[in-house]
């Protein structure tokens, strides 16, 4: 410190010196800076010109041609995913060929045992009802080989062709040769809602399955919904499902895909969202009773249907066990004819329609 008359001006002189000094400083910096840009200008000048010169060079030119020979038979090495893609990893790749993936699947072992049937127990007819649009091959031949492979035998299978173009779909359900499986043929497109309704008012049996066009059943799928609708007294029956893709190779950690585990019926929950999905039946009855699916609920129609259906019963079972096999692609003719969650608006509106007509 400084005392004396003098004091505060010597103090003051001394900080206005060091703020002289920081000034130049961060001069004599900015212009070191601009140097650094200057001459790293200068370098990469220099190296497009010496980049240019090879390019432009006949020895380049010629081996050129040998690199695209080369590299023409070289297949870039694909990392392979141990759990099937998340959506923005699905919609990012390049379209891969569809294939049958039910030999795989049916390596899936049970997780909990069937449980037997009591004597003299019915054995229901259970309608499967799925509607079908321009389906590759592959994917189709996988859902109907998944079907005639239950445990459960009393079943049918409707197949509603819902105006498909797509020859290989045509010829596939053409040479269907199943006396269990009954063809819905509709000459123009109905959507899956109304696609559908035709195979629901076709079917038989007294209890109703939904299924994808392109998805898969575990083969005792059909014996624990009896089960669950024989000693449970259920109206509707859903279970846990798995999500593949046609990339996989194999089972992970005993899954054919990613488990989708899910909790017991929640009404609170399912107000949320569609967590019951896929496995779904329901008896027929309450189907009829509440109108079957409705067309302008298309792409969250089941959300929809699900949602009218427990205004009617609680009788509702969850079987954990995951009992369906849901396809995961981007190759689908026709985005949104899948039994989905997708469609955040549609779905909404089927909550808050449910909602306003629920007692308190």
């Amino acid at each position: 410190m400084t005392y004396g008359p003098n004091g505060d001006r010597e103090l003051l002189s001394r900080l206005w010196g060091k703020e002289i000094a920081y000034s130049d400083a961060c001069s004599q910096i900015a212009a070191l800076e601009n140097q650094t840009l200057h001459r790293q200008h200068q370098i990469d000048t220099l190296s497009r010109q010496k980049l240019n010169l090879i390019l432009s060079s006949k020895a380049w030119r010629v081996a050129e041609v040998l690199r695209k020979v080369i590299f023409a038979f070289r297949r870039k090495p694909e990392a392979k995913l141990d759990r099937p893609p998340t959506a923005i990893e699905l919609l990012s790749r390049p379209a891969i060929e569809p294939k049958c993936q039910f030999e795989i699947a049916r390596q899936q072992k049970s997780f909990a045992p069937v449980v037997p049937e009591r004597p003299l127990e019915p054995q229901p007819l259970i309608s499967i009802v799925m509607p079908v649009h321009n389906t590759p091959r592959p994917w189709l031949r996988d859902a109907v080989d998944s079907v005639r492979s239950q445990s459960y035998l009393n079943w049918e299978l409707v197949v509603v062709n819902d105006g498909s173009t797509l020859l290989e779909t045509r010829e596939y359900l053409d040479k269907l040769d199943e006396p269990r499986v009954s063809l819905v043929s509709l000459t123009s497109g109905s959507g899956i809602s109304g696609a559908t309704n035709f195979g629901i008012e076709a079917a038989r049996g007294d209890i109703i399955a939904l299924m994808d066009h392109d998805d898969m059943l575990a083969k005792d799928a059909l014996a624990h919904v009896v089960t669950a609708f024989n000693q449970q007294h259920a109206d509707l029956v859903y279970s846990d499902e798995t999500v593949f893709n046609d990339d996989m190779d194999g089972l992970s950690s005993g899954y054919f895909g990613s488990p989708i585990l899910k909790p017991d019926y929640s009404p609170d929950l399912l107000l949320s969202h569609n967590y019951v999905t896929h496995f779904l039946a329901v008896r027929k009855e309450l189907i009829e009773a509440v109108g079957g699916l409705r067309s302008e609920f298309d792409g969250a129609q089941d959300y929809d249907l699900i949602l009218r259906l427990t205004e009617l019963t609680q009788n509702i079972v969850h079987i954990s066990e995951p009992l369906y096999h849901w396809r995961q692609s981007t190759q689908i003719d026709q985005p949104g004819y899948r039994r989905q969650t997708r469609g955040p608006s549609q779905g909404k509106k089927s909550a808050n329609g449910s909602a306003g007509s629920a007692e308190y």
